[in-house]
C-alpha cells in the first residue's frame, strides 16, 4: 500500500485552514493498493493538475515499495497562485419598505427600483482568500449601508463567481430601532458570488486523474518561471500547458511568503535527511 499526500505550503493567515506543525495543509491524500514489495514508482507519474495551484517540490523521487506502510509515502508539495480576482458592486435601492422585518416585506412595494452605483475589481489575489464583504461596506454620504452579500466568498478559479453586492439606501431621517432590516437575511435574487466560506473539503483524487498526470515539462517550466519571477521580482506568463499562469508578485509581503516556503522546504528536507541518517 502507498499513499500519496497532496500538500501545500502555506505561508499565510486563514481562521480556517489547518495547518500541521511542517507549515502545511493537506489538499488530498490517495492510497494505492495491489502493489507488491520491490515494486518502483516515480513520483511525476501523480503530480497532477489541481486548480488554483502549481506544483513546488516533493519526496521521493522514486520510491521502492516495502511491506512498511509508513515508509511508503509521497509527499507531494504545492504553493497557491495569486491570480485570482474578484469584483464588488455598489447597488442603491429605492422605494424598499425599511420598517418590515423580512425582504419579502421589505420589498412588497412596487416602486421598488436597484440602480448600480458602481463597482471596483481586485486582480492578482491569492486563490482561496477568504475576502470578507463587510469591509466594502465604506460610508457614504446621504446613504446608508444595508448589507454586504455574501458576507464572505473563498476566492475560486472562475472570477464570475467571486462577486460582493454591498446594497445601500437613502439615509432615512429615523430608522426604526425595533425594526431593521435583518443583517442575515439574503439579498433579492442571487447576482453572484460563492457563498461558501468554510475550509474547503479536501480534493478527492481519482483514478482518472492519477491516469492523467501532468506533464513534467510542463511542470519544470512552470517552476522555472517560479523561481526567475522571485528572483526579478515578477512572474510572467508560461507556456500553454494545464499549468500555464500570469502571476503578479505584489510587493514585499508576497517575497517574504514565497521566502518562507523556501525556508520551510529547507527545514523539512534537513529534519527527512536527518532522520535518514538516525535509520
Amino acid at each position: 500500500m502507498v499513499t500519496i499526500k497532496y500538500l501545500e505550503y502555506a505561508p499565510y493567515d486563514d481562521p480556517d485552514a489547518v495547518i500541521d506543525e511542517g507549515g502545511r495543509r493537506v489538499l488530498g491524500t490517495r492510497v494505492l493498493k495491489g502493489l507488491h514489495e520491490g515494486d518502483v514508482l516515480n513520483a511525476w507519474d501523480y503530480v497532477l493538475n489541481l486548480p488554483g495551484h502549481f506544483f513546488f517540490d516533493g519526496w521521493p523521487l522514486n520510491m521502492t515499495v516495502t511491506t512498511d506502510p509508513s515508509k511508503n509515502v509521497f509527499d507531494l508539495i504545492y504553493v497557491k497562485l495569486w491570480n485570482s480576482e474578484y469584483t464588488v458592486n455598489y447597488y442603491l435601492m429605492t422605494g424598499a419598505d425599511l420598517a418590515s422585518d423580512t425582504w419579502e416585506g421589505a420589498l412588497a412595494p412596487d416602486d421598488v427600483h436597484f440602480i448600480k452605483m458602481g463597482s471596483e475589481t481586485f486582480k492578482d489575489q491569492r486563490f482561496d482568500e477568504l475576502v470578507d464583504g463587510t469591509a466594502y461596506e465604506y460610508p457614504l454620504d446621504g446613504l446608508y449601508a444595508v448589507d454586504a452579500y455574501p458576507h464572505e466568498i473563498r476566492l475560486g478559479t472562475d472570477a464570475a463567481d467571486n462577486v460582493i453586492n454591498v446594497l445601500y439606501t437613502p439615509e432615512p431621517s429615523a430608522i426604526p430601532d425595533d425594526a431593521p432590516v435583518p443583517p442575515d437575511a439574503p439579498l433579492p435574487g442571487n447576482n453572484g458570488g460563492n457563498n461558501d466560506t468554510a475550509e474547503p473539503e479536501e480534493i478527492v483524487v481519482t483514478d482518472e486523474m492519477l491516469a492523467n498526470p501532468v506533464d513534467q515539462q510542463e511542470a519544470q517550466r512552470t517552476l522555472d518561471a517560479y523561481k526567475t519571477g522571485l528572483n526579478q521580482g515578477t512572474l510572467s506568463q508560461t507556456g500553454d500547458g494545464m499549468l500555464t499562469f500570469a502571476w503578479v508578485l505584489g510587493g514585499i509581503a508576497i517575497v517574504a511568503a514565497l521566502a518562507g516556503i523556501v525556508a520551510i522546504v529547507v527545514w523539512r528536507r534537513r529534519k527527512t535527511d536527518e532522520t535518514k541518517h538516525a535509520a
